[in-house]
């Protein structure tokens, strides 16, 4: 059934539509497709990746190959962020 109003077409919809009996599929797709996503992401190699072990590994060449003349950039570091960066490498 359809109607104008302001000049705007009106439909109607069955009340089961609007109460879920004609798109309650949907949910189940919305499932299906976050079981998708888990197991996409379960065999993604980005996020089986150990961060914090990269960026350990990244600084510890960086300074072994004083890359971008990294040990002329400790001399202005503070206190704090030589005592971290010495942490980093003796792990």
């Amino acid at each position: 059934m359809t109607g104008r109003s302001g000049g705007y077409e009106v439909y109607a919809f069955p009340n089961s539509d609007l109460m879920g009996g004609g798109l309650s599929g949907w949910k189940d797709d919305e499932d299906e497709v976050a079981q998708e996503e888990d197991e996409d992401l379960a065999n993604d190699p980005i996020t089986q990746l150990n961060v914090q072990q990269r960026m350990i590994s990244v600084i510890r060449e960086a300074y072994t190959r004083n890359t971008d003349k990294m040990h002329a950039m400790i001399n202005d570091l503070t206190d704090v962020e030589k005592a971290i960066l010495q942490k980093v490498l003796t792990l």
